[in-house]
Order: structure tokens, then C-alpha cells, then sequence
């Protein structure tokens, strides 16, 4: 059996003179150092030094030492760049998240973080898709979900509502909704992923799923085109619509009707998260709860 700390002494003396520099560069005592070359000696049945005070080299260990040096002094190196890059704050931090919430809620965030920490590399991935879960590849991601998903470590940050909106050029052209019973007469927008909207109000609950919808998207940002454009009433996240509410391009319908769902942080593992995410989860948290205040993201 090969013990690569006993060889990596041995490299470590040769390469400093003594095993008095040796012991301090590597943080042990000189007792620990020779009994290390000794092992190596025993275990490979050679004689790797002449003397020890002074060092003088066999011709054995002369040729240990030149076999070894390169190879196990870049096997050395790459293994203290990964552990740096585990245990410091620095290597490539991934995360995804959607778009619309990347965009309001994390991308001045994510700048302020890259600032705060310039050795770590910040790889942010957003995706159209608001109701998936997207965890491949990442090292941290964002899911506007109603469940957590059961194989990371997930974190609530807050809540949001959404609700029915659709174009004044819509309703120009439609009777007025009154009742959630009455969408089965209207032309109606849909997410793939969401065909069924559930929704609230107070302790009343209203399940609706049209078979054959106007206009399907799996991308949230065209459901807010064809809902402006007129093509029918869609189920919309409210902080995502209100810009277009005060410009004028979408009108809440029976807005006393929403549904909830909870925003969550997500990260593979509890025990062994690397330094650069347990820093930006520190990081991130504080700056989510300034959204409270503008009701984009609710208190948990």
C-alpha cells in the first residue's frame, strides 16, 4: 500500500535540505518527519538515504525522488486547487433560476455578490420556465414550485400569489366575468405545466381545467404577450403583471381569487456544501427579504 503523505514528506525534504524545514513546511515535527521516511523505507525494502544530518541521497532514493517530483508534486498541486476550491471562496458557482424572478429579484443581487466576492465566478443561468425545477448542473437554484422537490436541501424564502388577468382589447370584445364558473365561456391562455389553476378566496377553493384552451406556451413571457395582446384570460403571477397593470395593458379579473405558491432555495447537500455557496446563501438571504417590502416576495 502506497501512502502518499509519507511520499509527499519525502519529496518535501529532499526538496528543502533537512527534515527541520521539511517539519515546518508541513506543519508536523521533526520526530513525525523521520519516522515517515523510515515507513517509506520499510514498506519498499530500500535505503533512500545515505545520511540523514547531513541529507545525502542513495542512489535509490535519487531515483525515487526524480520519478516522483513531477508527477506527484502536479498530483499535490491539482488536489490543493480542488480542495481551495471546495474549502475557499473562489471556483465557478452556478445557479439557476427563472427568468422573470432573475430579472426583479436577483439580478442586482448577483452583481453585488460577484463585486463582494471577485474569486468566485458567478455562472447565472436563466430559465423561461417559472413552474420547473431545473437542478442539473447547478450548484444552487431558485423554484417558484407548491412542493419542494424531495432530493435537495430546500430552503423557503417566501411565498407569492398569482392571479387572472387579461387585455382591456379582451374584455372590449367579451362579457364581463363574474363568477369563476363563467371561464368555461371565454377563450383561455395556458402554461403547459399548469393546466389546472386552483384557486382561492378566503375558504373557498375553485378547481378549473379547460380541455381545449386558446393558446398554449411553455414560456411564461409569451402567455404575457398573447394575454396583452387579447387572446383570452390567463392565470399570472401578480408581481410579474402589476408593471403591466399600471401601464394599462392588463386588467386583474375577480382579483379577490388567487393562488399561492412558495418560493424556494435550493442546494444539493447540507454537510458537504463548498465554502462559495454556503458564502452566497449567507449572502442572498439577507438581500430576499428587502422584496417583502414591495410584495413580491411574502413573508414565509
Amino acid at each position: 500500500m502506497i501512502d502518499m503523505n509519507a511520499f509527499n514528506t519525502f519529496i518535501t525534504t529532499v526538496k528543502l535540505g533537512n527534515m527541520t524545514k521539511a517539519a515546518k513546511a508541513l506543519g508536523v515535527s521533526v520526530q513525525t518527519i523521520s519516522r515517515s521516511l523510515n515507513e517509506i523505507e520499510k514498506s519498499r525494502n530500500c535505503k533512500l538515504f545515505y545520511k540523514k544530518k547531513p541529507l545525502v541521497l542513495s542512489p535509490v532514493g535519487e531515483r525515487y525522488y526524480q520519478q516522483l517530483n513531477g508527477v506527484f508534486g502536479q498530483t499535490i498541486e491539482a488536489i490543493t486547487q480542488l480542495d481551495n476550491e471546495y474549502n475557499g471562496e473562489q471556483g465557478q458557482l452556478t445557479i439557476h433560476a427563472p427568468y422573470n424572478f432573475t430579472r426583479v429579484v436577483l439580478s442586482d443581487a448577483l452583481i453585488d455578490f460577484a463585486i463582494h466576492y471577485p474569486n468566485i465566478k458567478v455562472n447565472s443561468v436563466a430559465k423561461d420556465d417559472t413552474l420547473q425545477v431545473d437542478t442539473e448542473g447547478a450548484d444552487i437554484a431558485f423554484a417558484l414550485v407548491d412542493d419542494a422537490p424531495d432530493d435537495w436541501i430546500a430552503k423557503k424564502i417566501g411565498h407569492f400569489t398569482s392571479g387572472l388577468y387579461a387585455s382591456p382589447r379582451y374584455l372590449a370584445k367579451s362579457d364581463n366575468i363574474q363568477s369563476l364558473e363563467e371561464l368555461e365561456h371565454h377563450q383561455i391562455i395556458i402554461h403547459e405545466h399548469q393546466k389546472e389553476w386552483l384557486l382561492t378566496n378566503d375558504h373557498q377553493q375553485f378547481s378549473f381545467k379547460r380541455k381545449q384552451p386558446a393558446f398554449t406556451a411553455n414560456q411564461m413571457e409569451i402567455l404575457y404577450q398573447a394575454t396583452i395582446k387579447g387572446l383570452g384570460i390567463a392565470h399570472l403571477v401578480d408581481w410579474v403583471a402589476k408593471p403591466f397593470v399600471e401601464a394599462g395593458e392588463l386588467v386583474p379579473i375577480l382579483p379577490q381569487w388567487k393562488q399561492q405558491r412558495s418560493a424556494y432555495l435550493l442546494y444539493p447537500h447540507r454537510s458537504f456544501l463548498p465554502k462559495r455557496s454556503k458564502c452566497f446563501i449567507d449572502f442572498i438571504v439577507p438581500k430576499l427579504k428587502a422584496f417583502e417590502d414591495e410584495s413580491i416576495l411574502l413573508k414565509v
